[in-house]
C-alpha cells in the first residue's frame, strides 16, 4: 500500500498558500522517497530514493492502483501516473486534516444528500449524547464523522 507521511505544505506562486508540498512516500510501511512539489508549474523532485523498493512500488501501482482509477468520466482517457497518485494522496491527507480540525469544535456529519467530500456541521462540541440527539432529530444523517477519529 502506498501512503504519504510527514506532509508539509507551503506557498507557491501558482497555487496560493498551500500550493507546494513535501511528503515522505512509503510502500508497505517502508520509506521509498521524499517527494517535493514546488507548485510553480515546474517538475516535481524525488529525493532520497530507495532504489531497491521503488520497482516494487511501481509494480504495485500498475497492478493494484491503476486499474481502480479509470478516466475521470468525461470520456477522455486521462494519463494517471504514480506522481499524480502521490499528489492525490496528499490532497486526501489535507482534506482529512481539515475535517479533523472541524471535529475539534463542532459535530461534523454526512447525510444522504451529501456528495463525497461534503459535510454538514452542527455548532456544538461532540459528545456521544449530542451525537445520539442529532441522530434522533435528523434521521437522514448516515455518519457522524467525529466518531472516525475517536
Amino acid at each position: 500500500m502506498i501512503t504519504v507521511h510527514n506532509v508539509k505544505t507551503g506557498p507557491s506562486r501558482e497555487w496560493g498558500p498551500n500550493g507546494s508540498f513535501t511528503a515522505t512516500v512509503q510502500f508497505n510501511g517502508q520509506r521509498v522517497l521524499t517527494y517535493y512539489e514546488p507548485g510553480d508549474g515546474g517538475p516535481a523532485v524525488c529525493k532520497d530514493v530507495d532504489h531497491d523498493l521503488l520497482p516494487a512500488m511501481k509494480e504495485h501501482f500498475k497492478t493494484e492502483v491503476l486499474p481502480h482509477n479509470p478516466p475521470d468520466g468525461s470520456g477522455v482517457a486521462v494519463k494517471y501516473d504514480l506522481m499524480q497518485h502521490i499528489c492525490r494522496l496528499v490532497d486526501e491527507w489535507e482534506a482529512t486534516k481539515q475535517v479533523k480540525r472541524w471535529c475539534r469544535t463542532q459535530v461534523v456529519a454526512v447525510d444522504a444528500s451529501c456528495d463525497k467530500g461534503e459535510y454538514r456541521t452542527f455548532k456544538v462540541r461532540y459528545t456521544p449524547e449530542v451525537a445520539a440527539k442529532i441522530r434522533a432529530q435528523h434521521p437522514e444523517i448516515t455518519e457522524i464523522v467525529n466518531e472516525r477519529f475517536l
